[in-house]
């Protein structure tokens, strides 16, 4: 059992071993249900030394703090080795005892939720957009209000909507990473420097959301019936993924997102063409159109995309080639 909470971390395995070795059965259960709720602070400090060996390099730390609350981001980061690994699909992962190394961190920062670097917290970003109590010194805000992970009052929705202004006094915030939770009022106060939107919520993007420096947006098993119609000019948009999301029927304009790297498109059943534009994209690496069962046509200059590594076609049965 402790083995598997250390999950074969070696020097995990090495100061909780350490710790209990001559000591009683009762001990070693009392410790077990001890580390379950509470991270062992020797070996948080220890795992630390990680942490610290960065310190010549705020933008490496500024980043590991970042991923250790949302693991789902795919960006290609190759450093940190000793923190985070990446595998062959670009898919980020993280040790859970690093992990809370990363929560501890943040933490200690302040007592003051709002006055934190980050907020992974359900209960603490919940109270912080609830009372529109954030602070400039947010980077990060991760909410899952899923199953009602959040103690609070629910209305008829099995969604929370907060007010686009909960977010004006955030002007730092880069990392937003939401599940279940809607928005209203206008985007013009929105934080003009995010660049990592996962579990976008909405049905389609604002004309007037400041995403100028946004990197990467995920919005699978959305609502969304058109992306890139509309929109400004997106110049640092590189990762978008659209996955499963099966009211999508048009992407188009691709112009406006001159250097995007890479699109998931699997599963988006309604999707019935690819705009021509697409292969404009002379930056763009993977491309996943996976199961799109209604699509006719793909773009002849799409296939003539020297950057283009990766084209799951695998259930595209009607496609044809301009």
């Amino acid at each position: 059992m402790i083995a598997d909470r250390c999950k074969g971390l070696p020097l995990a395995l090495q100061v909780l071993g350490s710790s209990l070795f001559g000591r009683t059965i009762d001990v070693w259960k009392s410790a077990l249900e001890k580390l379950k709720a509470i991270p062992n602070n020797e070996i948080l400090q220890r795992l630390r030394i990680s942490y610290n060996a960065l310190q010549d390099n705020p933008d490496d730390q500024n980043l590991f703090l970042h991923l250790h609350a949302s693991l789902s981001e795919r960006e290609k980061i190759i450093l940190l080795g000793c923190l985070v690994t990446v595998d062959e699909n670009q898919k980020v992962s993280m040790h859970q005892m690093i992990c809370d190394m990363g929560r501890e961190i943040v933490h200690l920062g302040s007592k003051e939720p709002e006055k934190r670097s980050r907020l992974w917290n359900d209960t603490d970003s919940f109270n912080v957009l609830r009372e529109k109590s954030g602070t400039e010194t947010i980077e990060g805000l991760g909410l899952d209000m899923h199953m009602h992970s959040v103690n609070t009052p629910w209305g008829d929705s099995d969604e929370m909507v907060f007010k686009t202004t909960a977010f004006a006094k955030m002007p730092k915030l880069r990392l937003l990473h939401l599940s279940h939770v809607r928005f209203k009022g206008c985007y013009e106060e929105f934080p003009k420097g995010l660049r990592c939107w996962l579990e976008f919520p909405l049905k389609s993007l604002p004309s007037d959301l400041p995403l100028e420096r946004l990197v990467y947006l995920e919005l699978p098993h959305s609502n969304v019936r058109q992306v890139f119609k509309g929109i400004k000019y997106l110049p640092s948009l590189k990762n978008v993924d659209l996955g499963h999301s099966h009211c999508l029927t048009e992407i188009s304009n691709f112009s406006l997102v001159p250097n995007l790297e890479s699109l998931v498109l699997e599963d988006c059943s309604s999707l019935v063409d690819v705009h021509e534009s697409i292969g404009n994209l002379n930056r763009l690496v993977y491309l996943n159109l996976k199961g799109c069962k209604k699509i006719r046509k793909l773009p002849k200059n799409l296939f003539n995309l020297q950057s283009l590594d990766t084209l799951p076609l695998s259930g595209c049965s009607n496609v044809k080639y301009q």
